[in-house]
């Protein structure tokens, strides 16, 4: 007989989500976070770059090229990636209004519907850059003729995003110069997606954002030059410690537009974004569990397979659709709906939370224990694998990898405690209680910040 997984399996597998979740991160190479020394020990360039002056002329400006959560060096957290020398107020209007020039400005609240995540074009921008808000983050910049440790932390002077706020977006943080004198705004660009595990954004890339944010700016007839220099400021996320600099020559219109480029918008969006695929196979999956002639189905699928295991990919489909919901659902309200991102979070968390271990509960209880388990985690472990291709994720940190097997496994722990030889057995069984536990557990510590 098949060997049915053991209550202590799943009390060592919560040990390893729990050790691994805290420290694993920590241990790898390249790892976020870190402090640097204090400015008033550091070399000028690096860690500071100079985005103002000539060198030995002692009008000089320069920013650290990092942000941070707070005051300190020790809380850094991601690189800035773009330099923009010009115009502080035309650097921004280009990016909220010069895509939109011949759109109505009536239309100015839905800005972001339709918009491809990650979607850019060689020439010219195909991205509607709106305010975007979140979590304050600084930068230090030490003016001409000052020591390093005369400088100022910065707060952001805005942030735009392009994309959804509870899918996937490009997020900008700005920041400009201190002095009314000098005309330069440096930024911190990175590509975000909303996890439904931890209640917050994560940041999947910023190569990627950098690379959209500079493509913004190349082939305009305003921009003087584009190119990249070296920073030394690599580390968190893909950063490779290069940043794009924009010189922009001539002022761009308050209003411009590329007639020609965004005629073809709408077909390269078509193409370029992720959802097309997958909301086809959200649909496919919730067609052939739920869609019409279900008796006629069900008797082919039996006939083909077999009952248990038809049974099985029921219960792997129910898990995947119920997810997937989660997904397209809430951006759905938010594309559609004026309501607040975090209003339309909280109504489909529960989903997450008591959903889906409930249909995994009610969808096991004809299926054996091997059968159970199996369905249940791998169902679990596609539905993360399709939403994260429809996000555009591609890299994972180990601390999101373990917590997803995690969760899988909670899951599978519950399948066996809802089959049917669990129910009928007349020795009491753990799996179903411990299935719950490590579900919970697993839940709760990104809440609190532990993974």
């Amino acid at each position: 007989m098949p060997s049915t997984p053991r209550p202590s399996t799943a009390v060592a597998l919560l040990f390893v989500v729990l050790a691994v979740g805290a420290v694993g991160p920590a241990m790898l190479p390249g790892a976020a976070g870190g402090g640097a020394d204090d400015p008033s020990d550091a070399a000028t360039e690096p860690p500071f770059h100079v985005v103002h002056g000539e060198a030995g002329t002692g009008d000089r400006t320069a920013v650290w090229p990092y942000t941070s959560r707070a005051r300190a060096f020790e809380t850094r957290t991601l690189p800035l990636n773009l330099i923009v020398k010009g115009d502080v107020d035309a650097t921004r209007r280009h990016l909220e209004r010069s895509s939109r020039g011949d759109w109505n400005e009536t239309r100015g609240d839905f800005e972001d519907e339709g918009v491809g995540e990650g979607y850019v074009r060689p020439n010219g921008t195909a991205t509607a850059w709106g305010q975007a808000t979140g979590s304050t983050r600084l930068t230090y910049v030490v003016g001409p003729g000052e020591r390093l440790d005369e400088g100022q932390w910065l707060l952001e002077s805005y942030q735009l995003h392009d994309g959804d706020y509870l899918g996937a977006r490009h997020h900008i943080r700005a920041y400009t110069a201190p002095d009314p004198d000098e005309e330069w705004t440096a930024m911190q660009a990175h590509r975000e997606h909303w996890d439904w595990f931890r209640l917050r954004h994560t940041v999947g890339s910023v190569e990627e954002s950098q690379s959209s944010v500079e493509r913004e700016f190349m082939g305009r007839w305003f921009v003087s030059d584009v190119y990249r220099t070296y920073l030394a400021n690599e580390g968190g996320s893909d950063a490779d410690g290069w940043a794009t600099v924009v010189e922009l020559g001539r002022e761009p219109p308050a209003s411009g537009s590329a007639p020609a480029a965004i005629g073809a918008d709408a077909a390269d969006r078509a193409d370029g974004s992720p959802i097309g695929g997958a909301t086809a196979t959200a649909v496919l999956i919730v067609g052939l569990a739920l869609g019409g002639r279900r008796l006629d189905l069900v008797e082919r699928a039996d006939a083909a397979v077999g009952r248990d295991v038809r049974r099985a990919l029921t219960l792997a489909a129910a898990i995947v659709a119920t997810f997937l919901f989660v997904r397209f659902g809430s951006v759905g309200l938010e594309r559609t709906t004026p309501l607040p991102p975090k209003l339309i979070a909280a109504a489909f968390y529960p989903v997450v939370f008591a959903g889906i271990p409930a249909v995994t509960y009610l969808l096991s209880r004809q299926l054996d224990r091997p059968l159970a388990f199996s369905a249940a985690s791998v169902g679990f472990l596609t539905a993360v694998l399709l939403d994260y291709t429809y996000l555009g994720v591609t890299v994972l940190p180990l601390d999101a990898l373990i917590h997803r097997a995690g969760l899988s496994v909670a899951l599978g722990f519950l399948a066996v405690g809802a089959s049917w030889p669990e129910r009928v057995d007349p020795d009491p069984s753990r799996h179903l209680r411990l299935g719950v536990l490590l579900w919970l557990a697993t839940l709760v510590l990104p809440l609190l910040r532990f993974v």
